[in-house]
């Protein structure tokens, strides 16, 4: 195993399945889980297209969490300033991990060069990703 920096407690994580999980089923897996047994869960992606996210749209999209599991947060956009500011804006309100949606498959996601349509440019997810890392 290889040690980092980052929270989790456990290998297992909660995965974010876009129509099937959602807060209450997150808070749900959450409540019925120690923390040496779930390291963690991720929201479902927070679309970041014509703005930066504002503190309150992610504390909403995270929505209540009283467990000790870390909960971090999923964005999914192609604006690179907007993505940075958005997670500088969530580590600010309390996301204690930011993970980006490179693997979406969905037309809406494809269409609009968010998701896996990032993978087309590697240079591209490796700016997004440079980026982001500066911005938190």
């Amino acid at each position: 195993m290889v040690e980092s920096d980052l929270p989790f407690t456990s290998p297992w994580l909660l995965a974010p399945m876009e129509g099937v999980t959602d807060p209450l089923y997150r808070g749900l897996v959450l409540a019925l889980h120690e923390p040496a047994n779930l390291g963690g869960a991720f929201t479902e992606f927070l679309r970041i297209s014509t703005r930066p996210a504002k503190g309150r749209d992610i504390l909403r999209h995270m929505g209540p969490c009283t467990s000790p599991i870390p909960v971090g947060l999923q964005l999914m956009g192609s604006n690179v300033e907007f993505m940075a500011e958005s997670a500088r804006e969530a580590v600010r309100v309390g996301a204690p991990v930011i993970d980006i949606n490179f693997g979406c498959p969905a037309k809406g996601a494809l269409q609009g060069c968010a998701g896996s349509s990032m993978l087309r440019d590697p240079a591209g997810v490796e700016n997004m990703v440079r980026a982001i890392a500066r911005a938190v």
